[in-house]
């Protein structure tokens, strides 16, 4: 009879030892991620110069703990470089909001050997905005964009109802020509001088003029460059009002930007803070 109880107790014991390890194992069981894709430029540079360029498909796996894992498809961070699927595991965030993130940390070695330090930036794709920087095997400094960015402004995030006097830039690389760059620049809510009503948007194009990437964004020049008037989606060329000796900066490492133009027989100047 007690042989039977022992017995008994004994088999109790194994399950519950059983139950206990499968609830230890779900709880040790990894979060599955959220994918998120976009297309990004990678620039990479040394010592301050542009060593190479690419535009490449990302995606970003976002786990529930604080950590995501940022791979890049076909990557090359040198042109004799071979292109490789390469993985920043580990990358820790902090949620602004719904798709926002900012983050930082360092993965001791990325793919195929290579190491990671000094990782911090954005992943905003709310509004399409991505700008991360680390270095690559403490040599090279990279630089992960999209195409597109704003200045900033002074108070808030609300581009579309803002008063207040922002751009937007946009570069990319020119369809089937090598290594030439080109773009638009939008200039929302400008009065040359204060008398004169607000233009609600303009963009200038830069498809005539020189755009330059740099190891940290891009330079720009350019004259005799027609705006166009924006109302409503519709383009209206502004042939009486040319934008000449326009030239300027993003620095997406520093964050900043510079543009100075004439137009309206009148000299126009800006700087200031990038969005992200």
């Amino acid at each position: 009879m007690i042989k039977k109880l022992f017995y008994t107790l004994a088999l109790m014991a194994m399950a519950t030892s059983f139950a206990a390890c499968g609830d230890d194992e779900k709880k040790d069981e990894p979060s599955l991620p959220t994918y998120y894709s976009h297309r990004i430029n990678v620039k990479t540079g040394m010592k301050g110069a542009l060593v190479h360029q690419c535009e490449i498909d990302a995606k970003f796996a976002v786990y529930t703990d604080g950590h995501m894992d940022i791979m890049l498809q076909g990557v090359k961070f040198a042109e004799k470089m071979p292109a490789v699927d390469f993985t920043i595991g580990d990358v820790k965030y902090k949620t602004e909001s719904e798709k926002v993130w900012t983050v930082s940390g360092s993965a001791p070695v990325g793919t195929a050997g290579y190491s990671i330090s000094g990782l911090t930036g954005v992943i905003d794709l709310a509004t399409g905005i991505v700008s991360v920087k680390f270095k690559v095997n403490d040599m090279y400094d990279v630089l992960l964009l999209t195409n597109a960015n704003y200045s900033k402004l002074s108070s808030g995030s609300d581009y579309e109802k803002t008063t207040e006097t922002f751009f937007d830039f946009n570069f990319f690389a020119v369809q089937n020509k090598d290594k030439v760059y080109s773009g638009n620049i939008g200039i929302h809510n400008i009065a040359f001088v204060p008398q004169m009503p607000k233009l609600k948007h303009i963009i200038v194009p830069l498809e005539k003029a020189t755009v330059t990437p740099t190891a940290t964004g891009y330079t720009y020049e350019g004259t005799d460059i027609i705006p166009l008037f924006v109302v409503d989606g519709a383009e209206t060329p502004m042939k009486e009002r040319p934008v000449t000796n326009l030239k300027g900066e993003t620095n997406f490492a520093e964050g900043t930007f510079s543009i100075e133009f004439d137009c309206y027989g009148l000299h126009y100047t800006n700087s200031g803070k990038l969005f992200r």
